[in-house]
């Protein structure tokens, strides 16, 4: 149906109205805010708007000293010092050791005096070795019996070079003879506490000035004993490069090489006899808690066996010597434990009593026995044989103790 005209413009008409009369509303209002709003900054009243702040005092912040804070920061950066410095050394040189000879007396005293007992030793280095005192009559048998034939000469020589340092001295002079110019006393004591000295006495003379090279000749005495030296060495910060000869006679000698790194000190020694080489080991020397311990590794054929030695001091008591072994033969490898005592055959007279233990048990399961030389017949200076342990002087060939007796040997191998 259609609606008339007017009303529909009727019906525009009130809605445009009602859109004037909106936009009148909205214009009223803006002009009120505007009027209400102040021209310029200045005219805000500012004791309307900070009416209700209230000013507070600012507070300084105070620094109070701690001295248990500061300790522990002091200690926390001295570990971190320290830690860092061994991490770096260890980085820079991790498999070092103490080296336990240093001074020029001691690396040229050494090897030299070393070497001379090892010659010296010689004469009875073919003894056999028998069972002491068997545990039962059929001891269990080990791997290494069958080298301490060989080892005894070297026990022997190793007896009076390793142990606590303060007990070992290397003392150099100066000397005025026909052929040499320098003189190197050697001090120790035997396992039964008698003082021994053996001395060298030799000429240098620099042969390569540029590599710092010397040729020297000498002679080492041993008891009543001398042995000739000859051989090179080249001096750096440590003597190095160590080629010498101890010599008995022209075919009877021993040679000694100074095979030493930055990390290791060590030594290699090849016994001659009728010109033909017998013989080779080769020495490790390392200082731990004062203490000079020796390691010994011998090769021939395809048996290699390694001797780690640490003497053992005993106040009022025969000293001792505390082996760990390793013996390897092709893929079979055999390791424990060997202490070595003394044990009293006649008066004054004693011999070596090897007792074996395998690797982590307390049990001895053989034992054997092995000559031994008198070290107080070594002496180069007799007069002044003492026992620092019982306190009185001993007579030559008497220790001033005496072990128990020797049981009868009831096998022999």
């Amino acid at each position: 149906m259609d609606l008339p005209k007017s009303f529909k413009e009727n019906k525009k008409s009130i809605k445009r109205g009602a859109i004037m009369r909106n936009k009148d509303v909205k214009m009223l209002i803006k002009k009120a805010a505007l009027k209400s709003m102040p021209e310029v900054i200045d005219k805000i009243d500012l004791d309307l708007v900070m009416d209700d702040y209230i000013e507070r005092p600012l507070k300084r912040k105070t620094i109070s000293f701690n001295f248990t804070k500061v300790m522990k920061f002091a200690s926390l950066i001295l570990i971190f010092s320290i830690t860092s410095i061994f991490i770096y050394q260890q980085l820079q040189n991790p498999s070092s050791e103490i080296m336990a000879m240093e001074t020029d007396a001691e690396l040229i005293g050494f090897p030299a005096i070393s070497g001379a007992t090892l010659l010296d030793e010689l004469a009875l280095s073919d003894l056999s070795m028998d069972i002491a005192l068997p545990l039962e009559m059929m001891p269990q048998t080990t791997l290494i019996e069958n080298e301490l034939t060989e080892f005894n000469r070297y026990m022997m020589a190793m007896e009076t070079m390793i142990g606590d340092k303060t007990g070992l001295s290397y003392a150099i002079e100066d000397i005025n003879t026909n052929q040499y110019t320098k003189k190197i006393v050697y001090s120790t004591t035997d396992l039964l506490g008698n003082s021994l000295e053996y001395s060298l006495m030799y000429h240098m003379e620099l042969t390569n000035s540029e590599t710092n090279e010397y040729t020297l000749n000498g002679v080492i005495t041993i008891g009543e004993n001398e042995y000739l030296l000859e051989g090179s060495l080249r001096k750096n910060d440590k003597v190095s490069q160590v080629r010498w000869k101890v010599m008995l006679d022209d075919n009877t000698y021993v040679r000694i090489e100074d095979v030493s790194t930055d990390t290791l000190q060590q030594f290699r020694y090849s016994t001659f006899e009728d010109g033909v080489q017998t013989r080779s080991v080769q020495m490790r020397l390392r200082l731990v808690n004062n203490n000079v311990l020796g390691t010994l590794e011998t090769a021939s054929n395809d048996v290699t066996v390694s001797y780690q030695m640490n003497r053992n001091r005993h106040l009022n008591s025969i000293d001792t010597v505390a082996i760990q072994y390793t013996y390897r033969k092709g893929n079979v490898t055999e390791s424990g434990d060997i202490d070595v005592n003394l044990e009293e055959t006649s008066e004054g007279q004693y011999e070596y009593r090897y007792q074996i233990k395998m690797m982590g048990s307390n049990t001895v399961i053989s034992e054997y026995r092995g000559p031994r030389d008198d070290f107080s017949n070594k002496d180069s200076n007799p007069g002044n044989n003492h026992n620092p342990n019982s306190g009185v002087d001993n007579p030559p060939g008497n220790g001033g103790m005496h072990g128990k007796g020797r049981q009868e040997i009831t096998n022999q191998i």
